[in-house]
Order: C-alpha cells, then sequence, then structure tokens
C-alpha cells in the first residue's frame, strides 16, 4: 500500500506551541493518533483566530473539514512542548486544504505532517458555499506571513 504524502506550502502563516499532555499518550508511551487530529484541530482553531474568525464564522460562513491525512515521522512523549506551524493552500471553489507541519520545539525533530481539507457551509441553509473572497485574500497574498508569531 502506497504511503501517504502531504506536500508542504511554500511558506507557513502562523505558528502555535502545544504541549503534549499526559492524557494525550497512548498504551505504547508515546503521544496516540487520536491526540494528535485533536492537537491539530486546536492549532486550526488558533490559526482561525488569530485572523479574527471561528470555525463558525468566516466571513458569513462557517467551516466543515471534509478529510483528513496524517504523516507521522517521529515519536514524541510527556511534556513535549509540539511547534505546529500551519498553511493553506489548494483552494478550489469551495474549500482548501489546511496544512500542519508538528515539530518537537526543544529537538526540532520533526514529528508530523498533517492535512485537512475544509469546505465552506451556510450553517443556516445546510449547503456548501463558494470560499469567502476576503478569507482568500488574506491567506494568498501573505499579508499574515511577516506576522507569524508563536500564539499560545
Amino acid at each position: 500500500m502506497p504511503r501517504i504524502k502531504i506536500e508542504l506550502p511554500e511558506k507557513f502563516l502562523f505558528k502555535t506551541e502545544i504541549p503534549v499532555r499526559i492524557t494525550d499518550i497512548n498504551y505504547g508511551g508515546h503521544l496516540g493518533n487520536d491526540s494528535l487530529l485533536s492537537i491539530i484541530h486546536e492549532a486550526r482553531v488558533r490559526f482561525l483566530k488569530h485572523l479574527s474568525y471561528s470555525e463558525k464564522e468566516v466571513e458569513g460562513s462557517g467551516i466543515i473539514m471534509t478529510d483528513a491525512a496524517i504523516q507521522y515521522k517521529a515519536e514524541s512523549f510527556y511534556g513535549d512542548d509540539l511547534l505546529i506551524e500551519v498553511g493553506v493552500m489548494d483552494f478550489s471553489k469551495i474549500g482548501c486544504d489546511i496544512i500542519y507541519k508538528i515539530t518537537n520545539r526543544e529537538t526540532n525533530k520533526e514529528i508530523a505532517v498533517a492535512k485537512t481539507g475544509i469546505v465552506f457551509f451556510d450553517y443556516k441553509n445546510k449547503k456548501v458555499v463558494a470560499v469567502p473572497d476576503k478569507f482568500k485574500s488574506k491567506v494568498v497574498r501573505g499579508t499574515l506571513l511577516e506576522k507569524a508569531r508563536v500564539d499560545r
């Protein structure tokens, strides 16, 4: 079976740090795959907040995750501080991919890369809608690149 390969964006727009909690550790003694998905969910919420959005409010619509993929590179353990870099790419008419690069902040060892596909959604009318122009222009123009920061 071919391995998942996730392309990284040329530049990341946002960085945040999230520590590995004891509840993130699985029976193997390392970061569980389910917990890593929760960690990238937290990073996505922080990224949207940095843009003054939420998952339910992006220029009048919300977002729904349509798929997720994670490519594991190394183990992570309780107490590790993870640096999650967030980028956006592969826009379609109704959505895009949010890409995450997860690194151990102290050792700089890459732990994983991940992708979540999102579509924009009108929760009131229960239908998929076009990517809001203002959102797309914010991330495509790269105005945030100079302002990328670690947000806790």
